[in-house]
């Protein structure tokens, strides 16, 4: 769970404005019941201001929360786990997915049948692995080798199992790294310049009145039909 800052600080600091006020209060009155009205009334007015910044955060339509991580482990399994139709991602090589032993075992459970998992990978021919790998201090030679071996694995698992598994690779900017489950939930992520895409920030979007889940689902749908497929 990410931890609002602003309003943590704003709380600690009413905390120890409220210590030093009943201290302040007894020091020059000698009066409990004088430090207690003090205390209780510098309590409530911390309560106050918590309260109007809660009340007047902005808000983003269908925005749920932020992280300043991607998900990781533990929690990109209960991700996998909760698909009831489709699976869908959208980055530069799928390999924090591809390479859980975990997360392969729920892809060839959930990909049977009519669940549908699409996979939008940069192709490692693509001049912007070359771009990308150079601003996060990488070879390109390292990034395409890893693009191809986790292009493999998936064309693997799906001719082992027969999965319903469809890959297909974009020759543009990376720019998103995005998950979205079944029509109703999007894990919005992007590649922040010049820093690791495991570094990347993320945004918990959910489906609904003028959330920016349609407009963005919209274009990865668009990236799809004008990507390769392999």
């Amino acid at each position: 769970m990410e931890i609002d800052k602003p309003i943590v600080s704003t709380i600690i600091v009413g905390l120890a404005l409220n210590i030093a006020a009943g201290v302040v209060s007894f020091y020059l009155t000698k009066d409990s019941t004088t430090t207690f009205a003090t205390v209780a009334i510098t309590e409530l007015l911390v309560i106050l201001e918590v309260s109007r910044r809660l009340l007047t955060r902005p808000h983003v339509p269908g925005v749920l929360r932020y992280r300043s991580t991607p998900p990781i482990g533990g929690e990109l399994l209960d991700i996998a786990q909760s698909v009831t139709s489709e699976f869908l991602f959208w980055g530069i090589s799928a390999k924090t997915i591809i390479h859980s032993d975990d997360f392969r075992q729920i892809l060839v459970m959930k990909s049977r049948g009519k669940r549908r998992f699409r996979f939008l990978i940069l192709d490692p021919e693509s001049e912007h692995v070359i771009k990308r790998a150079a601003e996060e201090g990488d070879t390109p030679h390292g990034w395409q080798r890893e693009i191809e071996a986790n292009i493999d694995r998936l064309q693997q698992l799906r001719t082992q199992h027969g999965l319903n598994i469809e890959v297909r690779l974009y020759d543009a900017a990376p720019v998103f790294r995005l998950i979205f489950i079944d029509s109703n939930m999007m894990y919005l992520g992007w590649y922040p310049m010049e820093s690791q895409g495991v570094h990347s920030p993320l945004l918990v979007v959910t489906n609904g009145a003028n959330s920016i889940y349609g407009p963005v689902r919209t274009l990865f749908e668009e990236t799809w039909l004008t990507s390769k497929e392999v």
